[in-house]
């Protein structure tokens, strides 16, 4: 039984060839290749990326090392700049003082006095002098005064705004009245609404829209007038005067539409001035005038608003 069993084996078996065995063994031969060849490619990748590595540790500590550099220069330039800012600044005030002090000096020097110094180095060296003065102002009065001024001049602004708001309502309402006027006589007696191609009626005269003018036939080729009671067979004609002036009223009819709404909010303004508030005010400052002014006849303003200053000549 083993025999016959090894004997179908070898028969099952196809022959062996030597064409077959050289494919396998350069396939071999090259699969072994490509290995090592790729063995060494991952080596050179290897070796490149422990490479780039370094690389890029050794860029990140110069850029950190140059960054710093960078900043501190940054760093001293700006109080470089800072400095050299203060300095141009106290140079300056420095030259501000120095005319401030230049200019009275050489007036002074000019008219002839023997008090200053001959020279500007010699009047520096003195150091500044102080004199005394005494001065007198109306300064409360004057402010006082200023806003009555203002007071009243406001109050009269708005009264003759006021007045020009209230020409403004009546002329509103005369455009309207006229708006309606023409609305009216623009208006079809038929269908109550503005003339669509209006149509004059012959004989009587009376304008109707042509859609309308149909209803108007009681017989054939016969038309009755509903406003004036007129009979006619001639039909109608164009009124071309009536169709341009209703075209031209509804393009004009637009822009009156909103009128009220600006009107409305002036006076909603204007009911914000308190009127009776600004007359308390004006009768307020008024009393204080008069209250200075007696105080002024009572007292020497000179002795009373005499004010000692002390300053700098320069």
């Amino acid at each position: 039984m083993p025999r016959w069993s090894s004997a179908r084996s070898r028969a099952a078996r196809p022959p062996c060839c030597p064409s077959r065995f050289r494919r396998a063994r350069a396939e071999k031969e090259q699969l072994t290749r490509e290995i090592r060849q790729t063995e060494r490619a991952i080596k050179k990748l290897l070796l490149m990326s422990e490479q780039m590595e370094k690389m890029k540790a050794v860029r990140e500590e110069i850029v950190e090392e140059t960054r710093g550099d960078l900043m501190r220069e940054v760093t001293e330039l700006r109080n470089k700049r800072n400095a050299q800012v203060e300095l141009i600044r106290a140079g300056y005030i420095e030259r501000i003082n120095m005319l401030q002090r230049y200019w009275p000096w050489r007036q002074l020097r000019e008219l002839g006095d023997t008090s200053v110094g001959y020279t500007f180095e010699e009047e520096l060296a003195r150091g500044p002098r102080f004199r005394h003065i005494g001065i007198q102002n109306n300064i409360q009065f004057d402010y006082i005064s200023q806003q009555l001024r203002w007071v009243s001049e406001l109050v009269n602004r708005e009264e003759s705004f006021r007045n020009h708001l209230r020409h403004l309502d009546r002329l509103v309402e005369d455009l309207n009245d006229i708006n309606e006027l023409l609305q009216s006589s623009l208006t079809c007696s038929i269908c109550h609404l503005l003339y669509e191609n209006p149509v004059l009626f012959w004989p009587c005269g009376h304008t109707f829209c042509q859609v309308c003018f149909d209803s108007l036939a009681i017989a054939p080729s016969l038309y009755r007038c509903p406003t004036c009671g007129s009979i006619g067979s001639e039909g109608f004609v164009h009124n071309l005067l009536v169709g341009d002036t209703v075209s031209k009223w509804m393009f004009k009819d637009a822009g009156y539409g909103d009128l009220q709404e600006p009107l409305n909010k002036i006076r909603l303004h204007l009911s914000r001035f308190r009127k009776q508030r600004m007359e308390s005010k004006i009768a307020e400052l008024k009393q204080l005038i008069q209250e200075q002014k007696q105080l002024h006849g009572e007292q020497n303003v000179i002795d009373n608003r005499s004010i000692d200053i002390t300053y700098r000549a320069f």
